[in-house]
């Protein structure tokens, strides 16, 4: 009997996300080993009594997708699988920024700006003024510094033996910077209700990109942890990518599309 090398589990498998009525999908980034399991004996309930025995036993089947893909810090993903606001932020110039250090101040300690410039050059500062000392001086009362070991990112440190009489108080530093432009995502981390979603993995023949293998889940929520790992892969041999898990909804269809016959 000829073996069918079509019918063998041998493909790429590529993930597709839908949101819950929308019939555009998302592709996930760079996935790896890609499963899906059909289990029939999910959610299993037995009811037995004394004088019969067993008497019922139902279950309910449950379907997943699963695998691991490497582009988890992009914001789109982000926003699509968890949810949350997503704004853009313009890389438009910032005046009059305020940021607030001590009490009490530290002497020749890196205080760096939160606000920094897109071009790498240090911010303006416009005012130094402490609570007690009042208005102070650059190079007497501080210095503009920057740290070469975090990037460029630049910030203040205060100097002794200048106008400041003491450390118990908060200096205000006003500076004005032209920051990257940005997304910004902003995530609840409390009660939220899980989006729906119609997932798919799709296989490519790899002879003919126009006939494929699906399965698709045409209701699931992503029921795994969202993580962003943060190495050097090169020290550490490898990235492991983050884990992702879509698992049916209770009544969700499934189907099997096969054009590689």
């Amino acid at each position: 009997m000829a073996i069918n090398k079509n019918k063998i589990a041998q493909f790429i498998g590529y993930v597709d996300v839908a949101k819950e009525g929308e019939s555009c999908y998302t592709r996930l980034g760079c996935t790896n080993d890609v499963v899906f399991t059909f289990n029939n004996a999910a959610n299993e309930t037995v009811i037995d009594t004394d004088s019969c025995g067993e008497i019922l036993k139902v279950v309910e089947a449950e379907a997943t997708i699963e695998g691991t893909f490497y582009e988890s810090f992009d914001i789109d993903t982000m926003e699509l699988l968890l949810g949350g606001s997503k704004t853009s932020v313009t890389g438009a110039a910032v005046s009059g920024a305020t940021q607030e250090f001590g009490s009490p101040i530290e002497y020749g300690v890196f205080c760096e700006l939160d606000g920094q410039n897109a071009d790498g050059s240090a911010p303006t500062i416009t005012s130094v003024v402490g609570s007690v000392d009042g208005a102070l001086t650059a190079g007497t009362d501080y210095n503009v510094v920057e740290n070469s070991t975090k990037g460029t990112r630049y910030g203040v440190s205060f100097v002794s033996g200048g106008n400041i009489t003491t450390v118990d108080q908060t200096i205000t530093v006003t500076y004005d910077y032209t920051p990257n432009a940005a997304e910004v995502l902003e995530l609840t981390a409390g009660v939220v209700t899980l989006p729906e979603f119609s997932v798919r993995v799709i296989a490519l023949d790899p002879n003919d990109e126009n006939k494929v293998k699906f399965i698709k889940l045409a209701k699931a929520t992503f029921t795994s942890e969202y993580g962003i790992q943060f190495v050097n892969a090169v020290r550490a041999g490898g990235l492991d990518g983050t884990s992702f898990k879509f698992t049916s909804v209770k009544g969700s269809k499934v189907d099997f599309h096969d054009e590689m016959l």
